[in-house]
């Protein structure tokens, strides 16, 4: 899902939004999908066998060095190093 998406179903202004899903959720509406992309990612990892690269293009990253340094920020490990502690 992106952001337009979630703003369509909310009939607000960009901005708006973004100020009220902050406000309730604490993060901004793409940290929160990313977050929801990694932990996907996460699942992905564990419960198959698909490359690193198959797992970042999946979830719609355009380019694997940002999945890489976004999974890393977020769970503090690589996608690699995740894979081999399961």
């Amino acid at each position: 899902i992106t952001i337009e998406e979630m703003i369509s179903m909310c009939y607000l202004s960009k901005d708006h939004f973004i100020r009220l899903f902050k406000k309730e959720m604490g993060i901004t509406p793409v940290q929160y999908i990313n977050q929801k992309k990694i932990e996907k990612a996460q699942l992905m990892l564990i419960t198959g066998n698909q490359s690193i690269k198959d797992i970042a293009y999946a979830l719609s990253f355009e380019n694997v060095y940002y999945f890489n340094r976004l999974f890393r920020k977020i769970t503090g490990t690589t996608p690699v190093e995740y894979r081999k502690q399961i």
